[in-house]
């Protein structure tokens, strides 16, 4: 059988963006991504965690089995400030989840206090 042999990997120069061809599979061929809701549930959890995490999703394809995404992380998203730092939790989380971002100290320890009783 003769196999292609894969491209030369490109390493990118300091402070220029990169982008990487990222694959996952279904442990023993399951077929969890196998219905369009599934594979709904999982883009929108991808766009999620892309955001999060600063990087651009260029394209992906979702198989009943298996992904292909491929993302460009730029350098400069791992300078974020404190406002960048919430906005991306709050991508993450969201709204729902973050009732307790902008609050101060005093506040948050009264909502906690509320919640957990």
């Amino acid at each position: 059988m003769y196999r292609q042999p894969y491209p030369r990997r490109l390493v990118a120069q300091e402070g220029e963006s990169a982008c990487y061809h990222c694959y996952g599979r279904c442990v023993n061929k399951e077929r969890l991504l196998g219905d369009e809701e599934a594979k709904d549930r999982f883009v929108a959890e991808l766009r999620r965690v892309a955001d999060f995490c600063g990087v651009q999703v260029l394209t992906f394809c979702v198989m009943s089995n298996h992904y292909h995404i491929l993302v460009r992380v730029d350098p400069r998203a791992k300078e974020a400030d404190d406002k960048e730092l919430v906005r991306r939790f709050r991508a993450l989380y969201g709204e729902e989840k973050c009732p307790y971002i902008n609050m101060d100290a005093r506040r948050c320890c009264v909502w906690w206090a509320r919640i957990s009783s």
